[in-house]
């Protein structure tokens, strides 16, 4: 095994020296003052040289940009030009979106797929500023790959590479660890070629950097030459001075530049010109067709309307009517047939006559006599009939008695009038009547007399009318007033139709007639009973000022103190009215305190319950219990929320990479439990627990010394956690962990150090919470090659290696799972140190001790009243008390600093609340002020906001309503000029 024995770091002694090799030692390493970089000095094939060590940093612009934008009112795509006129572009998945500084999260918050749109999940505010960054380059992204070419043979020159890295500028080359200057070998294709052979023994390794080009690494690509491959997928945006080879599939968005004597006419798909065109055209029958010009004329001869006219006849056949038609004027006109014409086909039947003229007249009539001999009766007007008679008109009976003999008198919906007879001489209509007879037995007639003395119709026995429905009609002839009696089906109906009549039940208590039931009509039938009445045979409604609870009914009992009680007067659900103690109800109570009052009963009160998809439509004071989340929920300040008596202490707490922590019954407790470096602090009076680190923030402290004669004790800045947690060089020779001890901040040596050696000692702070990096030491005992770790690298590019504090290469040893296999068995005595980075987590900085200065450049800054300032835009809080009645400052702005702000204010006054949204501006000389979304708890809003301009300041004032002290706490946005 190949190692370095002697390695030397110093400083070059004069500043801006370059070490050549006169003033260097071999294998010694010496730092220049004047350009900050390493140079070493080496020997290969007998020829010395000093090569420089370094790096080179990427700028910022490489690694990533930002875009800024200020939104508009509910705006939710952002794309092109930004604020700084910068076109967004950037690799999916390789950014970050900030909205007011706020840092949003992919896919719950925004979209992002397309490298050129970012779309909001909800729109933004107005002025909101959306901050992006983008990532164009990767830090070890891994497209290095590491090959061993084996051990110099001191006669070979060339090796050929596993990849071809283009250029040597791609490549790392080393001797047994030790970097080769790129001037000592060149690169053609694969092949490595040396200008010296490589000694016998050493290790050659080669590292090739791929140099693919992924579309997250180029950004803007200049080529010149020729860019050659299958296929270019994407965009191509610029100027191509130079041939395209190959298909472009899609298209091209301008040829300005071209026409066509920039492209060669084909054998089939010639050019486009106007001669080719017109002799591509040819004329049919009726046209003819000029290919010079390209004109096409009609030779078809139109008509004239003479000839169409002419073409026309029509024939009158004959018959009533003529028609006629003139062939100049192309009329046709039908004349019709003559009044003798018509009467031509008209004839009269018998004693029917028509005249010259056309009327018809007739010639039959009959007489009464006439009617009257066909009556058995004779010349006599008596109808005698032993069947059915049916009248189709009025039917009007005349005498002092009429008897109709016959089982139907159908009058066909008409009237039957009975007038009394001329031989009765009385001073009323009493006599007067009609008497329907019964043939079988004459006791059953009923006859109708009308008492002109009671205004009313007297049935000697009762009088049945049969219908399909059955209507009885009365009418008062002086006011045509109707009340029907109808009965359809089994429903009778009481239908009376005077304006605002009542329907009035009378009848005698034993010999008084009282009324009643009077339903009122003017009151919308309002049913007005005289007395009890009484429900079923347990009950009855009593009304005012009667109390009867001795016959055992449930009383509903109106008192004149106030209120309605069911029950009895001790224990029964009571309902004062509203101008009784402002309307209350009270159960076990006939004194209710409250507006529901069961204060006296000892069980319970049950609420309503149901799920979460059963919540009804949400108001302020709402109470039930949710099956769902087994709990008692309210509705107060817009939402649902848990009332403590039912369901789980804290529920469920989700933790993300972890189980759920479920409360598994009532009592359930949370417990936080502080891990390494963590302190928890719980304030009982603030209902607050304080999560803290328990040390310093730096998490990488650097001490550095010059050893003195025989010093082996170092006094460190800090105290490190344990000796694991440092990294120890002298002369810039890495220390294993056996070669010394750490008591709290004391380093102490095992030997001491050459006089003026350098000591650098890295200690890894409590900011990095755990382990920084896995170590495990190993004694080669001369017959072991593979050593076990005590963590799993998972690959051997994660592991360093050291001998005796000189590294190895990777080719000299190999990893499976936590095993180290070593090429060749390890010497006796040989000291191995083998260290593994392993980063847990990152700890929380000590209370205040995060300034703007600790930021990066364009970051935020904030003062020491807590505004935040970010770029144009400044936040912050606003705390006032107000208790005089005028308007009240409580936000002054240097107009000569700030053009606009945003307020959100929260204003207090006892247990009322109010919230509302502001947006002021001004223009130098006067201030505006709008306000939308208001909230209020009470009756009436607090107060009012206001805006004012005054001596260069623009101030937003409050003016409060009542006398009471009120207190605001707003959130503000400002935006700069």
């Amino acid at each position: 095994m190949a190692r370095i024995t002697n390695i030397q770091l110093r400083r070059s002694a004069t500043a801006g020296s370059i070490p050549t090799t006169s003033n260097l030692d071999l294998g010694e390493i010496a730092l220049n003052t004047y350009d900050g970089k390493a140079y070493m000095k080496k020997n290969v094939g007998g020829t010395e040289s000093v090569v420089q060590i370094g790096s080179s940093d990427a700028s910022a612009s490489d690694i990533l940009k930002e875009y800024a934008y200020v939104a508009t009112s509910n705006q939710t795509t952002f794309s092109g030009s930004d604020a700084n006129s910068n076109t967004l572009s950037y690799t999916p998945g390789a950014l970050n979106v900030y909205q007011n500084g706020v840092l949003l999260k992919l896919t719950t918050d925004y979209t992002a797929s397309n490298g050129a749109t970012v779309v909001l999940v909800n729109g933004a505010t107005a002025s909101d500023d959306i901050q992006i960054i983008t990532w164009w380059k990767t830090i070890g992204r891994g497209d290095d790959i590491s090959q061993a070419l084996g051990d110099g043979d001191g006669s070979t020159t060339a090796y050929t590479l596993g990849t071809d890295p283009i250029d040597e500028n791609q490549t790392l080359v080393f001797f047994d660890g030790i970097y080769q200057s790129k001037a000592n070998y060149s690169i053609s294709g694969t092949t490595l070629t040396f200008s010296t052979a490589p000694p016998s023994g050493v290790a050659i390794e080669v590292v090739t950097h791929v140099g693919n080009f992924t579309t997250e690494q180029i950004v803007n690509l200049t080529a010149t030459g020729t860019i050659t491959g299958n296929a270019l997928v994407g965009n191509l945006t610029g100027n191509v001075n130079g041939n395209v080879t190959g298909n472009v599939t899609g298209t091209v968005s301008s040829l300005n530049n071209l026409d066509t004597d920039n492209l060669s006419e084909g054998s089939s798909n010639l050019y486009f010109t106007t001669a080719r065109a017109r002799a591509g055209i040819s004329a049919g029958t009726g046209l003819s067709y000029n290919n010079s010009t390209g004109v096409m004329t009609s030779t078809i001869t139109q008509y004239a309307d003479s000839n169409a006219r002419g073409a026309i006849s029509v024939t009158d056949s004959g018959g009533d009517g003529s028609l006629a038609y003139n062939s100049s004027s192309g009329v046709i006109t039908y004349t019709g047939p003559s009044q003798a014409q018509v009467l031509a086909h008209i004839s009269a039947g018998s004693n029917i006559t028509i005249s010259g003229s056309g009327v018809i007249a007739g010639s039959a009539a009959y007489a009464d006599s006439d009617v009257q001999t066909y009556l058995s009766g004779g010349s006599a007007t008596t109808l005698v009939t032993t069947g059915n008679v049916t009248v189709g008109g009025n039917l009007t009976v005349s005498g002092t008695t009429t008897t109709v003999n016959s089982t139907t008198l159908d009058v066909a919906d008409k009237n039957i009038t009975v007038n009394k007879g001329s031989g009765d001489t009385s001073s009323t209509a009493d006599g007067a009547g009609l008497t329907i007879q019964d043939a079988v037995n004459a006791s059953t007639d009923a006859t109708i007399l009308w008492d002109a003395t009671n205004d009313k119709f007297d049935f000697s026995h009762p009088v049945n009318i049969s219908h399909g429905t059955p209507v009885l009609k009365l009418t008062d002839t002086s006011s045509s007033a109707t009340t029907t009696i109808t009965l359809d089906g089994i429903n009778t109906t009481i239908d009376s139709n005077g304006t605002d009549g009542d329907i009035i039940f009378k009848g005698q208590d034993s010999s008084s007639e009282i009324t009643a039931l009077t339903l009122d009509m003017s009151d919308a039938g309002t049913a007005i009973f005289n007395h009890d009445v009484k429900l079923g045979a347990n009950g009855l409604v009593l009304a005012n000022g009667i109390n009867d609870s001795s016959n055992g009914y449930n009383l509903l009992k109106r008192f004149n103190a106030g209120y309605t009680q069911v029950g009895d007067h001790s224990n029964g659900f009571v309902v004062r009215d509203s101008g009784y103690s402002g309307g209350t109800v009270g159960i076990g109570t006939n004194s209710p305190a409250v507006s529901l009052d069961i204060g006296s009963e000892t069980d319970a009160l049950r609420v309503p319950n149901g799920t979460t998809g059963q919540r009804p439509t949400a108001a302020l004071g709402q109470l039930r219990y949710n099956t769902t989340t087994s709990e008692f929920e309210g509705y107060a300040d817009g939402a649902w929320g848990k009332i403590g008596g039912g369901g789980d202490s804290f529920g469920t707490i989700s933790v993300s990479g972890q189980s759920n922590v479920v409360a598994e019954q009532e009592n359930d407790s949370l417990t936080f439990v502080a891990g390494q470096g963590i302190t928890l602090t719980t304030d009982a009076s603030a209902d607050s627990v304080t999560i803290s680190n328990a040390a310093y923030l730096n998490p990488f402290q650097t001490d550095l010394y010059t050893s003195t004669s025989n010093q082996t004790a170092f006094t460190l800045s800090a105290s490190p956690v344990d000796e694991d947690h440092l990294i120890v060089f002298i002369e810039g020779v890495y220390q294993n962990k056996n070669s010394y001890t750490l008591s709290g901040s004391s380093l102490t040596l095992d030997s001491a150090p050459t006089t003026g050696s350098e000591v650098v000692v890295h200690a890894v702070g409590n900011g990095v919470v755990g382990t920084g990096h896995i170590q495990d030491s190993f004694t080669g005992n001369g017959s072991t090659a593979a050593y076990t770790l005590s963590g799993n690298p998972a690959t051997e590019d994660n592991c360093f290696v050291f001998a005796d504090g000189v590294y190895q290469n990777k080719s000299t040893f190999s990893v499976s799972g936590t095993t180290l296999t070593f090429d060749a068995n390890v010497p006796t005595g040989v000291v191995i140190e083998v260290i593994i980075p392993s980063l847990t987590e990152i700890g929380v900085p000590t209370n205040g001790s995060v300034t703007p200065a600790k930021i990066s450049s364009g970051g935020p800054q904030w003062d020491t009243d807590g505004d935040v300032t970010n770029g144009q835009i400044v936040t912050g809080d606003v705390v006032a008390t107000i208790s005089a009645g005028s308007a009240t400052s409580i936000l002054t702005l240097s107009a000569g600093t700030y053009r606009s702000a945003k307020v959100i204010a929260q204003v207090t006054s006892g247990s009322e609340y109010m919230i509302t949204e502001l947006l002021l501006v001004h223009n130098g000389s006067t201030a505006s002020i709008t306000e939308y979304g208001q909230i209020f708890t009470g009756s009436a809003a607090l107060g009012t906001f206001s805006a004012t301009y005054s001596g260069s300041n623009m101030i937003l004032q409050y003016t409060r309503t009542g006398s009471s002290t009120q207190t605001i706490k707003a959130e503000k946005t400002l935006i700069k000029i």
